[in-house]
């Protein structure tokens, strides 16, 4: 699947693009005459890595090996499916539905993604999927919490919904005080995961964005192939953090990572639904390419942070150039209904 693409002011020659993996679903499915189990996504996903200048590679649920990591030069946890409960040690509610296969998948993926410094990028159920590898717990479903069903309208209807981004986050820097989005989806963040920071959410606090905390000196506590990290010495303090400070299940490990994490940007919605706004892609496969440039030249990774060289912005004819409202100081009337339900989970 490799793609080559010509160098406008060398004649003849070939640069190579990011090869940017991606996580499939491997389910039943129906094409043509045929209906038996497919790997299968969106292919959504690829119009947007290709793009924005990368070379998709599609990461089915079986055979997994984490160690292909070290031959991407990005990677992209997909949407799908809800994170079983038992890996952030809840008890599953009705309306949960995992697939555990792809729960092994996606989180020794994203584990050694992260070990590796690799440039991560965590879409809707990869939001949660790196939430629950740092010891992170869900809210299993919305509805339950706010009484909507914005998030998540009908079977395959998108919901579009304003986020308000932290001022000096990544996401900030790409997307300004506010933007609007695609949502699809009927879980959240509650506790938020260790070395995690939030850096977007909606008017009523459900967390929609999170960053590697800038604070944070190394990756060695994340854990082993899904296996969740528990330092209570690095809880979150937001607003979805325990109240009581309860550990998060499971356990860390102590392997060593990069002398500094990766890129890793992690949103809840849904940005692979508007192909006309590359602005997140855009930074991701920046990111993938400078990754791969300082490994080849044999140089660490510098840390995460949102004035990286390595993000910045799309093509002109590709994004929004449209400068979105200041957010600031904006009212969430919702964010007490928010804390009490999470204080209420933690209990």
């Amino acid at each position: 699947m490799a793609s080559n693409v010509s160098e406008p002011d060398t004649p003849g020659a070939t640069v190579r693009r990011p090869r940017i993996g991606i996580t499939t679903y491997q389910q039943p499915a129906r094409w043509g005459v045929w209906d038996e189990e497919a790997a299968l996504l969106s292919s959504t996903y690829l119009d947007c890595v290709v793009a924005a200048g990368g070379t998709p590679l599609l990461l089915p649920p079986t055979g997994s090996d984490p160690t292909l990591v070290e031959d991407l030069d990005g990677l992209v946890i997909a949407g799908g499916s809800d994170v079983g409960a038992e890996r952030y040690g809840a008890e599953p509610h009705p309306l949960t539905q995992p697939q555990s296969h792809r729960d092994d998948h996606d989180l020794a993926l994203a584990g050694a993604a992260l070990k590796a410094g690799l440039p991560l990028f965590a879409i809707c159920r990869g939001l949660q999927v790196v939430n629950t590898l740092l010891g992170g717990t869900l809210i299993q479903h919305l509805p339950d919490v706010l009484d909507t069903t914005a998030y998540q309208p009908a079977p395959g209807v998108f919901g579009r919904m304003r986020v308000q981004t932290e001022p000096g986050s990544m996401a900030a820097a790409l997307l300004g005080a506010e933007a609007e989005v695609s949502v699809y989806h009927h879980q959240a963040v509650d506790r938020v995961g260790r070395g995690l920071r939030v850096t977007a959410r909606t008017a009523d606090g459900v967390i929609q964005a999170l960053e590697l905390d800038p604070d944070q000196d190394d990756v060695a506590a994340i854990p082993d192939a899904g296996g969740p990290a528990t330092d209570a010495r690095h809880a979150s303090t937001g607003p979805a953090a325990t109240a009581a400070g309860h550990p998060a299940p499971g356990h860390a490990s102590t392997a060593a990572g990069p002398e500094k994490p990766g890129w890793m940007l992690a949103v809840q919605w849904h940005p692979e639904r508007t192909v006309q706004d590359l602005r997140l892609f855009a930074a991701f496969v920046a990111a993938a390419q400078a990754h791969r440039d300082r490994r080849h030249a044999g140089t660490p990774d510098p840390s995460n942070s949102a004035g990286s060289a390595a993000t910045p912005p799309a093509p002109a004819d590709t994004i929004s150039t449209s400068a979105p409202p200041d957010a600031g100081g904006q009212e969430r009337p919702r964010r007490d209904t928010m804390r009490r339900h999470q204080a209420h989970e933690r209990s």
